[in-house]
């Protein structure tokens, strides 16, 4: 599980993710970032892989997400010309899979320190 600076801060700008949790912090396995100094309610939910492709798979069969996964990680990460800036945003599955749900769901792309809209 990713909880490295990175990630969360990926989480916490995301905020159409932190949406999706609705305040609820019950459900077990479930991993939160809660910046110092302790006291206030400032939680970020830092979603494990499997429940960042929840959030896609509802929509479709499981074969037609991977099938969109490998497009998007081809077009964002691979054959685009700035290959190794976008490969310098991603160190993890789970940064890679919060990346795929943001561009499929809110067409967005992280720019190295926030969400903005996407160009495609």
């Amino acid at each position: 599980m990713d909880t490295s600076k990175e990630y969360v801060s990926m989480c916490r700008k995301s905020s159409e993710i932190q949406e999706m949790r609705n305040g609820r912090f019950d459900e077990k396995g479930d991993f939160f970032n809660h910046p110092l100094p302790l006291g206030g309610n400032e939680y970020t939910w830092l979603p494990r892989q499997d429940q960042l492709q929840e959030m896609i798979s509802n929509e479709c069969s499981i074969y037609q997400t991977l099938d969109c996964f490998i497009l998007f990680w081809q077009d964002e990460c691979y054959l685009s010309e700035m290959e190794q800036d976008m490969l310098k945003y991603y160190s993890s599955m789970e940064q890679l899979w919060l990346a795929f749900v943001m561009k499929d769901k809110f067409n967005k792309q992280w720019n190295g320190e926030d969400w903005i809209a996407s160009v495609s």
